[in-house]
């Protein structure tokens, strides 16, 4: 399967708010929380921090659901929070594992600049495994 056929699926999302003023969309149908925080205003607009959830565990689950109809999922959530938010400066979120890690280099490869967005620095911590993204908007 193509990176770029994954995102052919439409799922229905249900955006609410929590009391912090996260922005969290929902995707029943896989059990799906994607956290979208505007944690930082800067001279040009809010860095957004991006995670998410499935089956209400952040990490690598070892369920049966297609990770490639969760990252669809996600994606969608992402291009829909965007579209409609043009105040967002930088995006910033993390992957743990190579294999997860890679899959987010390749997605940020092909359509951060679509996005209008452009990879500024990612690192690894060695003590976790853990990759850190920091995409910042083309200007």
């Amino acid at each position: 399967m193509l990176l770029s056929e994954i995102f052919d699926k439409q799922f229905d999302i249900k955006w609410i708010k929590d009391f912090s003023g996260t922005n969290i969309a929902i995707v029943d149908k896989l059990n799906l929380e994607v956290y979208l925080s505007n944690f930082s205003y800067e001279e040009d607009g809010y860095t957004v921090n991006i995670e998410f959830s499935v089956d209400d565990t952040f990490g690598k689950t070892n369920n049966n659901k297609n990770q490639f109809l969760i990252f669809s999922a996600v994606y969608q959530v992402i291009k829909e929070y965007l579209t409609k938010n043009n105040d967002i400066a930088a995006i910033k979120f993390s992957s743990d594992g190579e294999n997860r890690t890679a899959l987010y280099k390749k997605f940020i490869e092909k359509y951060a600049s679509k996005f209008g967005f452009k990879l500024v620095k990612n690192t690894t911590e060695q003590w976790s495994n853990n990759t850190k993204f920091y995409l910042r908007k083309i200007r």
